[in-house]
């Protein structure tokens, strides 16, 4: 130990500390920093917006991403879910193209293009303008077929040319997320203390990792969509397009069946309900990593606490967080085996529908509306206790052996 240093009392809280002039100490603006520059980051960089219409402003694309930054913060196991249910839609296109015979090869960064709005059509009126679409897999197998239609390949490179993904900023968020990584586990491997907002930051970053994953094929900040097929001009076919973002086309009875439901006018494609019937698997994951973070909020379930009514609130908050989505993870599987009174409760839940594509699908509930409030309740509590706990923390927090001082130990005894 340091001359400098004085024997720490793990009973001793302490406030705000300032940063020491110990070599590796940190103080609490070091622990905030640290942990807020990697949440931002993780939470920035993960997001793959879809393309953004012809006409939208940058400061719309700004509050976009910022709105599921925030969504993101608050449940990111939500972004899981999100990121699963473009794999699975994006994985059912590459075997709908492949079953069809679809040349030149439809590969997942194809069908995850598609599902963000990337490929339009370029429809020619009888006065020669010319109107761009959004087109999906869908309207593309459909339309394929007509003499009229011109289809122009696209490979898989000019899409991810597309691309505008910052690797300077991935980078920063890889090296980030490591470094905290390893101070996490080095303090863990020394019987040191660690933080409720280090903690979950750490499962943050295990979200963000696994979204990452299934990601992976998904072209990022793609601003300039793909004109993939050209339609001709057509007796009946009338656009009657405006700037709305429910506009559907009106188009004669030949092409109607092909069209109805394969374009969008402002440039991005309207994705089903997030809840709907076929994107039950997308749920289950997205239950599970909710379930999963949850449990590393249970892990700082010993931590001191400024009150003891603090610390048996983050129990009960951690608790029921990590409960709930565990439930409703239990009911969806439950439900994917037909067992009928599980069927029965979440039929009567949420009522069933279908679609236009005979999907079933399930609106939300009112019991299950009560369970997505409360958990939203807990989690925000969640939150806010990893930054009110700083106002009074046990003194070891910031005066511990961190990596640094491992890694210097170890050189030490190699020498």
């Amino acid at each position: 130990m340091s001359s400098e240093e004085s024997p720490l009392d793990p009973n001793r809280l302490v406030g705000w500390t300032p940063s020491p002039s110990l070599p590796y100490g940190r103080g609490t603006k070091d622990i905030l920093l640290s942990c807020l520059f990697t949440l931002l980051i993780c939470t920035w960089t993960v997001q793959h917006p879809p393309v953004p219409a012809r006409t939208e402003k940058w400061y719309g694309k700004f509050f976009r991403k910022c709105r599921i930054l925030a969504i993101t913060v608050l449940a990111p196991e939500m972004l899981i879910g999100a990121a699963m249910g473009d794999r699975f839609l994006a994985k059912k296109s590459v075997a709908e193209m492949a079953q069809a015979g679809f040349s030149p090869t439809w590969t997942m960064t194809h069908g995850f293009f598609a599902l963000m709005g990337g490929f339009r059509a370029k429809i020619v009126d009888k006065n020669g303008t010319d109107t761009f679409l959004s087109i999906n897999s869908k309207g593309i197998l459909a339309l394929r077929s007509k003499p009229e239609v011109q289809i122009l390949p696209v490979e898989e490179e000019e899409i991810k040319d597309k691309a505008k993904a910052d690797v300077l900023v991935k980078a920063t968020a890889v090296v980030q997320s490591l470094w905290l990584a390893a101070q996490v586990i080095s303090r863990a491997a020394q019987h040191l203390a660690v933080t409720p907002l280090e903690l979950a930051t750490l499962g943050f970053v295990l979200c963000t990792v696994a979204t990452y994953i299934v990601w992976w094929w998904k072209p990022q900040s793609a601003e300039v969509p793909i004109t993939i097929l050209t339609i001709p001009a057509a007796s009946g076919i009338d656009t009657a397009i405006n700037q709305g973002w429910h506009d559907e086309i009106q188009i004669s009875d030949a092409w109607k069946a092909a069209v109805r439901n394969a374009f969008s006018s402002k440039g991005r494609l309207r994705t089903k309900h997030y809840f709907a019937g076929m994107h039950n698997h997308s749920m289950r994951f997205s239950m599970f990593a909710g379930m999963v973070f949850g449990c590393v909020h249970i892990v700082a379930w010993n931590f001191t606490f400024p009150t003891k009514t603090e610390a048996i609130l983050w129990r009960t908050a951690a608790a029921t967080a990590t409960a709930m989505p565990a439930a409703l993870f239990f009911m969806l599987m439950m439900t994917h085996f037909r067992i009928s009174w599980i069927y029965w409760l979440t039929t009567c839940m949420s009522g069933e529908k279908k679609d236009n594509d005979g999907h079933t699908e399930r609106d939300i509930g009112w019991p299950e509306w009560i369970i997505i409030a409360l958990y939203a309740v807990m989690r925000l509590y969640l939150l806010v206790a990893l930054f009110i706990t700083f106002r009074s923390q046990p003194e070891y927090n910031t005066r511990p052996k961190d990596a640094m001082v491992l890694l210097s130990s170890w050189q030490e005894w190699d020498n």
